[in-house]
């Protein structure tokens, strides 16, 4: 059985890949991918994906860590 990772919030992972609100980043995720987030990490969890994003590079880690509270 495959490990899950702890979640991160999509607030947190939006502002670490530059996106400047979460609105924002839902909006172009469920444009390119065809459904939302949240949608997809529902599927990943049934499937036991670990749904853990790569680091984020360029973002100060304080303020993914703040973010991410």
């Amino acid at each position: 059985m495959a490990t899950i990772a702890p979640a991160r919030r999509l607030g947190a992972i939006a502002y670490s890949f530059g996106f400047r609100s979460e609105a924002q980043f839902n909006h172009n995720f469920k444009e390119r991918f065809g459904m939302s987030p949240r949608e997809l990490r529902s599927i990943a969890r049934e499937r036991g994906i670990n749904t853990l994003p790569p680091i984020p590079v360029g973002v100060p880690p304080d303020l993914v860590q703040r973010l991410e509270r």
